[in-house]
């Protein structure tokens, strides 16, 4: 599985995750193109969770939900590099919001994620054989010397 974590930045992901995902969409790495000119991701079939933290409540029907730039931008990212039907759990509010409401958040994100949990477990995607390079990079195997130069 593809497990991504980060916090919300001005609408949007991090500086450093959009340079590593500039770093891993790479043709003929993590898309392909095909003789008749349309291109295909090769990460299809892997489960995919994106937990973010976000520091006002943007989820449809709330006043901010339209200011929402990270969703769009991740799924059209990995969308393109193959991953078809990513999962996201987001923390939100946790920033601009009351004590309540922040635990609130933080309560509604433990729930979805013990949810992923269970549909991940009575699934039957296939995941990535291996997790990282086990040396505590977090580095997948899978997108071997490209997820290397991102390594800081």
């Amino acid at each position: 599985a593809l497990l991504f974590a980060m916090p919300m930045h001005n609408w949007t992901m991090p500086a450093a995750f959009k340079a590593f995902v500039d770093m891993i969409v790479r043709g003929g790495l993590t898309y392909v193109a095909t003789e008749d000119g349309r291109y295909v991701g090769t990460l299809g079939g892997r489960k995919t969770l994106f937990v973010t933290t976000r520091g006002v409540d943007l989820r449809p029907g709330t006043p901010f939900a339209a200011m929402d730039a990270l969703t769009p931008s991740l799924r059209a990212a990995f969308g393109f590099v193959g991953v078809a039907d990513p999962q996201f759990v987001d923390a939100q509010p946790l920033q601009f919001a009351r004590a309540v409401e922040r635990e609130m958040a933080l309560k509604r994100a433990e729930r979805e994620l013990v949810a992923v949990a269970e549909r991940w477990t009575d699934s039957d995607v296939p995941a990535l054989t291996s997790a990282g390079r086990g040396d505590g990079t977090g580095i997948s195997a899978a997108l071997g010397p490209v997820a290397e130069g991102c390594a800081a």
